[in-house]
């Protein structure tokens, strides 16, 4: 996802990008700027303004997360075999079962059909949902 924001150049509002996946020469130091009503800065209007409000969103979590823990979570390990070359994909991701998690739960958290350990899961859940993307909870997975 491209960085950048949004700016005031001799009065015009204009996008800087400063980083972009898609090009390694897009840095800090060597940023593009475009004006928001050309052809490139509605294009990139767009995306910047995804990464702003999906920014915002992860800093709320965060600061979400560090007013009610100390540290980071936990690592736990899980139950499904994963081959070292194996890759996550459609394929690794289509035999993951919803709910086959053995661990015990102690939330009676449910959205979508779901079953949740906690709000911060839920609201990163949700996050992933808006953004139009498919998601599975509790699946079990054992990485060697």
């Amino acid at each position: 996802m491209p960085h950048g924001s949004f700016v005031n150049v001799k009065g015009r509002r204009a996008v800087t990008v400063v980083f972009c996946p898609d090009d390694p020469r897009v840095t800090h130091k060597h940023k593009r700027r475009y004006y928001v009503d050309s052809v490139n800065g509605r294009k990139w209007s767009e995306k910047i303004s995804e990464y702003i409000a999906t920014k915002s969103e992860f800093d709320r979590l965060l600061n979400n997360w560090r007013l009610n823990y100390r540290g980071a979570p936990d690592l736990n390990s899980y139950s499904q075999e994963v081959n070292k070359g194996e890759k996550l994909s459609p394929a690794l991701w289509e035999k993951l079962k919803v709910e086959s998690n053995p661990m015990t739960r102690d939330s009676d958290i449910v959205f979508q059909g779901q079953h949740f350990r906690s709000k911060n899961e839920l609201a990163a859940c949700q996050l992933i949902d808006r953004m139009g993307y498919e998601f599975k909870t509790e699946v079990a997975i054992r990485i060697s």
